[in-house]
């Protein structure tokens, strides 16, 4: 599961923007927009150079304080995520396709 796995269709509320979700079998998902009024560079999303605003969903709605890393190291959840890669964004999706066994654990 990574970001090529995203279906991107316009932000409901700002058209320039683009934004995908995507939910999986543990009740867990991301959103993930492109666009410059986020927390984005707002380049297009199949710019090598795009960066995205992600955010962890659970039951469809925003979930904070989870367990995240990006690149090894842990980062702070507390809010949505901001300029991330399309890669990073792909370990992001991996951890969160992870959660029920990881929040068991915890």
């Amino acid at each position: 599961m990574d970001f090529r796995n995203l279906q991107f269709i316009p932000h409901r509320v700002l058209k320039k923007a683009q934004s995908a979700k995507i939910y999986f079998i543990n009740g867990f998902g991301v959103s993930v927009i492109s666009g410059a009024m986020f927390r984005s560079n707002g380049k297009p999303i199949d710019d090598e150079n795009a960066t995205f605003e992600v955010g962890i969903l659970h039951q469809k709605y925003l979930r904070y304080n989870t367990p995240i890393t990006i690149d090894g190291e842990p980062v702070d959840t507390s809010d949505v995520l901001g300029h991330l890669t399309a890669r990073q964004v792909s370990q992001v999706m991996e951890q969160v396709l992870q959660y029920n066994r990881i929040l068991k654990e915890l």
